[in-house]
Formats: structure tokens, sequence, C-alpha cells
């Protein structure tokens, strides 16, 4: 069986956030942070499936020189929980987009910690 690429959670939230309707714009930004959050966990050797495997993965980070990812990874799980959670919040378009682009930045950044850990090991 392959191995799921969080990053196709990116993708998805790309498509998402074409389509103007907020349920759509909701799910994007929730699905654009569970793929950090999956990069991160995997970064982390997180294998906790409890909710207490989001602070743990920020610690990591934080504790492992990567503070500003960390703190990324926060502020996109607030716009998450804001999303999935926050009925009297409007999610826009704009709001939506802008989650989006922070998003992809912050997946090239943990990639390119995941790449400088994996050759750390070799």
């Amino acid at each position: 069986m392959a191995t799921f690429k969080s990053d196709t959670f990116l993708d998805l939230a790309e498509r998402l956030s074409a389509d103007p309707d907020e349920a759509s714009l909701r799910s994007a930004i929730s699905r654009a942070y569970y793929a950090l959050f999956l990069t991160a966990r995997k970064i982390a050797a997180v294998t906790s499936k409890k909710s207490s495997a989001h602070a743990l993965t920020q610690t990591y980070l934080r504790d492992h020189g990567a503070a500003g990812l960390a703190k990324g990874l926060g502020y996109m799980r607030e716009l998450r929980n804001a999303s999935d959670y926050d009925e009297t919040r409007t999610v826009d378009k704009e709001t939506a987009r802008e989650a989006l682009k922070f998003a992809r930045i912050m997946q090239l950044k943990l990639c390119r910690m995941q790449l400088s850990s994996h050759a750390a090991l070799h």
C-alpha cells in the first residue's frame, strides 16, 4: 500500500478555496493545517493520535531550532479551529487565500527541515 502524502491536502485545499461557498473555504483552511501538521508530526516522530500530538509537535519544532515553524503551525491551528468550530466567524475567500499562501510557505520550510534532518542521519 502506498504511503499517503500530506502535500495532497494542500492541493485539495487549493481546489476547495476556488469554490466561493463558506463551507469549502473553511474546509480549505482545515486541510491546509493538516497538511502542515502531518508533515511536522512526521519530522518530530510523534506517533500519538491524541490531541496532545499537536502540542508535542510544536514543542519538538521549538526545541530543535525551528521556533518560527512552531509558531506558524500554532497560528494555522488557530485558524483551523476557528474555521472548524466558530460558526459566528465569517471565513471569506481572502482569509482562505492568505491561509493557503502562508501554508505553502510553511510546507516548503518543513520540507527543507525534513530533508536536512534526513541528510544528517546519513
